[in-house]
């Protein structure tokens, strides 16, 4: 049988090896090109309307299903630069967050049941909730180093351990403030929110539930509860506070009130938007709408 010289790759012409060398150069270039353009193309794409709007959605060329967003915004005009948010919603009277965003959540609360003297009459409270985004360069009082924590999605809840010195781990990640029933603070010591011309009537404290400082560059992210009283108040402001301590190590409300570290001024164009979502996403759900609906029920 006769053998064939076979031809090793290193002894292919220096042409021939140029000319692979400049396709395959060709290619990476070509490749780039198009994943420059693919880029652009999913950005110009992933803005707000085209991710949460059906008439954006459509435009974008997108099939299938989108997500809805239950919220009520209000930002500033370079935080809807930077995210790609609607204009309709800019407003630059805003000052102290680079954006808020207001919801109804009715899956925060676990389902109660015993209401109107039923034990069989069950309902899942309302939470009405306040997402707050906040330069980080606001050097908010933190008591605490940890970035990040949560209490959404509380299954937790059903367990409850016999131990006393069993503790839960989200009591552990808390800060303690004395020794009382309420000593646990979760990422901030003393939030709240006021309103009307002078500032001077309150709707009481607004709980964090949820933080990340750093979720952005230079952006911090609060989500917490505030009464839903919040959606009928007009002049409304969020007030951090420096927090006073007593001997005991607990927070000094009182002295506490005058010590603000930080404020978000609230337009009156989100509130007024604030109050028209909740007649359709709190009313009809309301604890006073349901009482209502018994009555009516027991005197036919």
């Amino acid at each position: 049988m006769i053998h064939l010289p076979t031809k090793h790759p290193s002894t292919t012409t220096f042409g021939q090896y140029l000319k692979n060398r400049q396709a395959w150069w060709f290619l990476v270039f070509c490749l780039l090109g198009l994943t420059s353009s693919v880029q652009a193309e999913t950005r110009e794409n992933w803005n707000y309307e085209s991710r949460f709007t059906a008439e954006g959605f459509k435009a974008s060329g997108k099939s299938g299903t989108y997500a809805y967003d239950p919220h009520v915004w209000v930002y500033t005009t370079a935080f809807a630069k930077r995210f790609g948010m609607p204009e309709k919603w800019i407003d630059d009277s805003l000052k102290g967050a680079e954006a808020l965003a207001y919801r109804v959540d009715r899956t925060y609360y676990i389902k109660q049941c015993g209401y109107f003297g039923d034990m069989e009459k069950c309902r899942t409270p309302i939470a009405c909730m306040l997402d707050l985004y906040i330069p980080s360069s606001a050097n908010l009082p933190w008591n605490t180093e940890q970035r990040y924590d949560s209490m959404y999605g509380k299954n937790y809840i059903y367990l409850s351990s016999q131990d006393q010195s069993d503790r839960l781990s989200m009591y552990r990640r808390t800060t303690q403030r004395g020794t009382g029933v309420f000593a646990s603070k979760f990422g901030l010591d003393l939030v709240g929110i006021v309103y009307g011309k002078d500032k001077r009537s309150s709707i009481g404290s607004y709980s964090v539930v949820e933080y990340e400082r750093g979720l952005y560059k230079n952006l911090d992210y609060i989500s917490g509860t505030t009464s839903c009283t919040f959606q009928r108040v007009k002049d409304a402001e969020v007030r951090i506070n420096q927090p006073v301590f007593r001997e005991n190590g607990s927070v000094n409300v009182s002295k506490s009130y005058n010590k603000i570290a930080h404020k978000i001024e609230i337009p009156n164009s989100f509130m007024d938007r604030v109050e028209s979502y909740a007649e359709k996403a709190y009313e009809p759900h309301s604890l006073a709408k349901d009482l209502e609906n018994n009555l009516q029920q027991k005197g036919k």
